[in-house]
């Protein structure tokens, strides 16, 4: 199976942390545009066997489907591990996630708009909005909300 890294609300380590949950035998190659090693540890830990650049598929593609097809890491050296090997339990940040209301807040927060802001545009007070953002960065291990989006931005997810 193939898996985009940058997706609208979740990260690719996340669906592959549930194709494993569900199909434990399904090979998982991730692939993304962006600095693979921005994603690489997340991936190891959802149990998925390789990440590609895209800049690099048509050297790499052909042989990655045919190691992760058997069951195998690719590449042998690259530190995944292969099918039939357990992975390792999800680190706090690789099992995100947020709700709708909590991505639309980042999303807004990205977009320069303050607390107050955001609670007028989601008819809310701004202690709800607050509530929010405590619940997004206890949700991302953080006591920022600069980090936070930060955060958010490396994992695309908001």
């Amino acid at each position: 199976m193939l898996v985009d890294m940058a997706l609208n609300g979740l990260t690719g380590a996340q669906v592959a942390g549930e194709i494993r949950r569900h199909s434990p035998r399904t090979g998982i190659i991730g692939i993304t545009s962006y600095e693979p090693r921005i994603y690489e540890r997340a991936l190891m830990r959802a149990g998925a066997q390789a990440l590609l650049d895209k800049s690099t598929l048509r050297a790499t593609l052909a042989d990655a489907i045919a190691a992760v097809a058997d069951g195998e890491p690719y590449p042998a050296d690259g530190g995944f591990a292969g099918v039939a090997d357990p992975a390792p339990r999800p680190a706090v940040d690789d099992a995100v996630r947020l709700t709708a209301t909590e991505r639309r807040i980042v999303t807004l927060s990205l977009g320069h708009m303050s607390p107050r802001q955001i609670a007028a545009e989601l008819r809310v007070s701004p202690d709800t909005v607050f509530s929010h953002r405590r619940n997004i960065k206890n949700k991302l291990g953080t006591g920022e909300w600069h980090d936070v989006l930060d955060r958010c931005r490396e994992l695309h997810i908001a």
